[in-house]
Formats: C-alpha cells, structure tokens, sequence
C-alpha cells in the first residue's frame, strides 16, 4: 500500500511538473492580422503615428525591385490605405523612427552606395519633407529613436563593412556636429527601442553575434548637453552597459538564454516591458525565439516562438500598447504577413 502511494504521488509531483513547464512555454499568444496587401518586402520603413501604423519602402531581392511606396495600417478596421510614397532614392537597410506626430526615414543602401539623407514625414499633411543630411559617412543597418524633440541616429556599417559606434542627434534643425562616443562597441544590425524616456540598445552584429544591452539614459544626457551649451568641457556619455543578454543568475536558463543575442530581429515594448524576437542567431539561422525583459526582475524570460515563418527584416509598430510585426524575408521567401502579440496570454492555436 505504502508503495503504490508512493508511486501516485511521483506521477502527480511529474504531471504537476509537466503542466508548469507547459504553461510557461507557452504564455504569449501570436493572432494573424489582414495581410500586407501590396509587394511582400523586408527592409523596409516602419513607424507609429497617432496609433496608426506605417509599413513601406524596402526591397525585394526575389523581384529585383526597390519600393517607394508607403501604406498606413488603421488597427481598428484591420485594413490598409495607401498614403504619399516616399520622393528620395530607394533604398533597403535604413533606419526608421517616429515621434508623437513625425516619422523619420533615411540612411541605407541604394545598390550601389550607402547613403547620408534624412527625411521627415508628416501624417497629419501626408507629405514628406528633406532634413539635413547626416553629419558623417553613410551607412546600412544602423539604428535610430527618438526621445522627446530628439531624433537619434548612428552605429552600422559602410560599404566595406567598417562598423561604427557613434551617434549623433538632430535637434532644432540641426544635426550635432560631434557624436556620442561612449558606447563601448562597433555595432550593426541591432535592434533599439524606446521605454519610459530612455532607449535601449540590444544585440547586433560585432565580431560575430553580438551579446550586449546598453541603455540610454536620456535625462543624463540632456544635462550634460546643458553643461556643454553652459561652457563644460565634457564628453556626452549618457551609455550605460546592462548585464549582457546571454547572463543569468539562474544557472538553470544559462542554455535558454543564449539563444536571446541576435542581429536584424525586431524588438518592442508593450505592457511594461521589452521583448525581442526574429531575426539572426549565432549558430547563423533565422530564429521565431521570443524573449521578454522584465524590467522589474531584471531579467529575461522566454514567451512562446512567433508564430509565423522565421525571418529578418521585418517592420514593427506599436499601437493601443499592441505590437505588430510585418513583412520580412527568410533569405529566399519574402512575406506581407501581418502579427499581433499578446504577452501574457495563453497560447491560442485558432488564432
């Protein structure tokens, strides 16, 4: 008797476990949203606008086509409307950034060279408008953000595939004539975004597949701005390194976590937190690994696999706290699908 007790209970202790394990894997659930309903393209320029999405631009390799177009998402309806395409050179491996009413494109490839020219554009007028152009060489697969009436731009990589660590900012009308030096790599393909007033910059491309996570701490720079504009002879150094993406306290997550560093992936906030998916892994695959940083724990958790095919250079905006993931490419396959995520909910296989 004593023995079959026994036995009950290690089956029920076993189930109980298998049924956390389950549970955690699969919080998060991924819902399919109308297609993109013009050329399936990856590279392309994405931002948010008075919670209206925007997705364009881009390349596709397979077609041998550059796209100027730019489309405007309405997540209320689920449905597309084509807005004013986009008058510079077509381009793919630029940077993309929006403020409360101002998107921002510019930087990249054209096939032949990278470029310098910035560019604003208006929602509110549906027009575009050439900013001054980026104060130092031209490059691919940088990062931008913007924080406040601050557009940020820097780091990537030249026609050569000589890396940069500098940011510059355009404030005013006008570009910084100085960087921001202090971040402590030469960087490409990383994925930035912005949460509570600073801007965090995490993973790329340095010397293989980049671990790194650093914050921009935006309070701190604009005091030192104001000291410089005051007379200071400072550097601006407003980075500051966070424990890499692949650390752990929890020797447990020590092989999970090393799948989190990756280039080209797409990264967003919502519900408090950042969560990084897609994109290109050490071993070289495109991955669907969806990882959340709790900012309260500090730390990384995994969230269930993106739902759709593994990709790079998809866009990703945020509207009413939701993400939406769109278009990208495998290397080969180029998609127009269109994905929502829910971070805390169950994983719903009818969605």
């Amino acid at each position: 008797m004593k023995t079959r007790l026994i036995a009950i209970f290690t089956v029920l202790i076993g189930l109980s476990f298998v049924s956390c394990n389950e549970e955690t894997e699969d919080l998060g659930n991924w819902i399919e949203k109308y297609q993109f309903p013009d050329t399936k393209r990856a590279e392309g320029a994405y931002f948010a606008i008075d919670n209206y999405g925007y997705w364009g631009l881009g390349y596709n390799k397979t077609e041998g086509n550059f796209y100027t177009d730019l489309w405007k998402y309405n997540p209320s309806s689920d449905s597309w409307k084509e807005v004013s395409s986009f008058p510079g050179k077509p381009r793919y491996y630029a940077v993309s950034a929006s403020s409360e009413t101002k998107g921002y494109f510019g930087l990249g490839y054209d096939g032949d060279s990278s470029l310098v020219d910035f560019w604003q554009y208006d929602a509110a007028a549906d027009t575009w408008a050439q900013l001054p152009d980026f104060p130092a060489d031209g490059r691919k697969d940088a990062i931008a953000f913007a924080i406040e009436d601050y557009l940020f731009a820097g780091m990537g990589t030249n026609d050569i595939n000589n890396s940069y660590k500098d940011l510059y900012y355009y404030h005013n009308g006008a570009w910084s004539s100085n960087p921001i030096n202090n971040f402590p790599y030469k960087i490409s393909g990383a994925q930035s975004v912005v949460k509570d007033g600073d801007a965090y910059v995490l993973g790329g491309l340095a010397n293989g597949v980049f671990n790194g996570f650093v914050k921009f701490d935006f309070d701190l720079f604009k005091e030192q701005v104001t000291q410089i504009e005051s007379g200071a002879n400072i550097d601006i150094a407003p980075w500051v390194k966070l424990p890499n993406l692949d650390e752990s306290n929890d020797e447990t997550k020590d092989d999970e976590k090393a799948s989190i560093p990756r280039y080209n992936g797409v990264a967003f906030v919502t519900e408090g937190n950042i969560y990084l998916t897609l994109g290109r892994v050490q071993s070289g695959g495109v991955s669907t690994t969806t990882f959340e940083y709790n900012t309260l724990a500090e730390d990384w958790v995994k969230k269930t696999n993106f739902e759709g095919n593994a990709r790079v250079g998809a866009g990703v905006f945020v509207l009413d706290g939701k993400p939406y993931i769109v278009g990208g490419n495998n290397g080969t396959i180029y998609f127009d699908d269109v994905w929502t995520f829910e971070p805390n909910k169950q994983k719903d296989e009818n969605d």
